[in-house]
């Protein structure tokens, strides 16, 4: 990125991009600023870093929290945000003559416990079941949960490269 904004790749070249740079905030305003700084805004300059590299195909992770769904509960500044910038990075793409793939993974978790920020309601469950504790679930709304692991998203980004396939893929 140079002084005036513009993005030099520094004469390297790619044919396929991965984009998965996220921010997790929350509903506070510095947040709400934050997620669309860097999840909606960061697609499209993504997008320009493909475009200075000449990479004819992208694909972009985005979240299952980006559907705006009555169901949802999580659409909210990170989903919004997330949503805004696959849509971003799609009339980019568009303009540009780039394939776009967006997938969209439910939570993610991983064995080492980095997931832990992200996903505290699966980890306390882990945490109670390894020391043998009750789990005792309440509340009166009856949310769904999926989980899939990172190595599975990165099983299915590395089979979209194999089989290449445009779209939003859930």
């Amino acid at each position: 990125l140079t002084d005036d904004g513009v993005i030099d790749s520094g004469g390297r070249t790619a044919k396929v991009m991965i984009q998965c740079a996220a921010s997790f905030g929350g509903n506070g305003p510095d947040d709400i600023l934050l997620n669309a700084r860097v999840n909606a805004l960061g697609a499209l300059r993504a997008g320009q870093f493909a475009q200075a590299m000449g990479v004819t195909r992208i694909i972009c992770l985005s979240s299952i929290f980006a559907i705006d769904h009555p169901d949802n509960q999580y659409h909210e500044s990170y989903g919004i945000s997330k949503r805004q910038g696959a849509e971003n990075l799609a009339l980019f793409c568009r303009a540009i003559g780039v394939q776009l793939a967006i997938v969209c993974p439910s939570q993610i978790i991983d064995v080492e416990g980095e997931s832990r920020a992200h996903q505290p309601l699966f980890w306390n469950l882990i945490d109670r079941a390894a020391t043998g504790q009750d789990i005792v679930i309440f509340g009166g709304k009856d949310p769904l949960r999926d989980y899939v692991t990172v190595t599975d998203v990165a099983r299915a980004v590395t089979g979209l490269l194999n089989r290449w396939s445009e779209g939003t893929h859930y």
